[in-house]
C-alpha cells in the first residue's frame, strides 16, 4: 500500500505539499513508481485492497483427472486442495518539505519531486519484495519466506546455472518470467565470451526469461550474490 502524497504533506500550504496533492498526480507518481520497479517489470501483480486485511483462495494442488467410462462411477471425487493466502498491507510513506520561494522559481519541481520519490520508493519496493526479513513494519520478501527452495551456486562462467534453474522450475511445470540479479551479476553475464571472444549466446530455453538487474541485490564479500528466478506473476 503506497500512501496517498496528502496524507505526507500539508495540503492547504503550497510550499509544504499543496502543489502535488490533485488526486490525479498522486496517480501518476504510483505509476512512474511501477515503471521503475524491477519486481513489477518482472510482471509482479498489483492486488486492490478495500481492507488492511485481505483473504485469497490458492490451490495448493491440481485436480486429478481420468479417462472416464461410460456408465462407470470412476470419476474421483476428491483432487482440487485449497488453502488461503492472507494479504496484510503496509504503508511506504516519505515526507518532501518545499519552499514557497523554490515552488515559484522553479515550476519544475513537481517533476523533480516525483522522479526522486519514484526511484526511492521503486528500489525500496524491490528490496522488501526480494529480502525484506520482516523487521520495522516491513513485509516479509522471497529469501525469507518459508518454503521457496534455493540453490547454492558457484562461480559464473557460462549460463549453465540459470539453465539449471529454469530446469528445476519445469520439474513444477512452470517456468521463470525473469531473473532479477545484482548489478554486478548481471554484467558478469553480459561480458561473458566463448572462445572467439564472441558475446557467449544465451541458450534458447533463456529467450523468454530477461535479466532484469536492482541495486538492491548487493553482493556479499567471499559469497557471491544472489539471483531470484520466478514467475513473478504470482507475486
Amino acid at each position: 500500500q503506497v500512501n496517498d502524497l496528502r496524507a505526507a504533506m500539508v495540503e492547504g500550504t503550497l510550499g509544504d505539499g499543496g502543489y502535488l496533492t490533485n488526486p490525479a498526480l498522486s496517480a501518476e507518481v504510483i505509476d512512474l513508481i511501477r515503471s521503475k520497479s524491477r519486481i513489477y517489470e518482472a510482471g509482479a501483480k498489483t492486488v486492490e485492497m478495500p481492507e488492511g486485511i485481505l483473504y485469497m483462495a490458492r490451490l495448493t494442488q491440481d485436480c486429478q483427472v481420468v479417462w472416464h467410462g461410460e456408465g462407470t462411477a470412476d470419476l474421483l471425487v476428491s483432487g482440487a486442495l485449497f488453502d488461503r493466502v492472507t494479504f496484510q498491507a503496509h504503508s511506504l510513506g516519505s515526507v518532501v518539505q518545499l519552499s514557497k520561494e523554490l515552488v515559484q522559481d522553479a515550476p519544475n519541481v513537481g517533476e523533480v519531486v516525483m522522479q526522486s520519490i519514484a526511484k526511492a520508493f521503486a528500489l525500496e519496493l524491490d528490496r522488501a519484495a526480494l529480502l525484506g526479513d520482516g523487521t520495522g513494519n516491513c513485509p516479509v520478501g522471497l529469501a525469507n519466506i518459508s518454503g521457496v527452495p534455493t540453490t547454492s551456486g558457484g562461480a559464473m562462467s557460462d549460463w549453465s546455472q540459470y539453465v539449471a534453474a529454469i530446469g528445476r522450475m519445469m520439474a513444477f511445470s512452470t517456468s521463470p518470467g525473469a531473473f532479477i540479479v545484482s548489478p554486478a551479476v548481471r554484467i558478469k553475464g553480459e561480458g561473458l565470451q566463448d572462445t572467439l571472444h564472441q558475446p557467449l549466446r544465451k541458450p534458447d530455453v533463456m529467450q523468454n526469461a530477461p535479466i532484469l538487474d536492482t541495486a538492491k541485490i548487493v553482493p556479499v564479500s567471499g559469497l557471491g550474490s544472489s539471483v531470484f528466478a520466478g514467475d513473478f506473476t504470482q507475486m
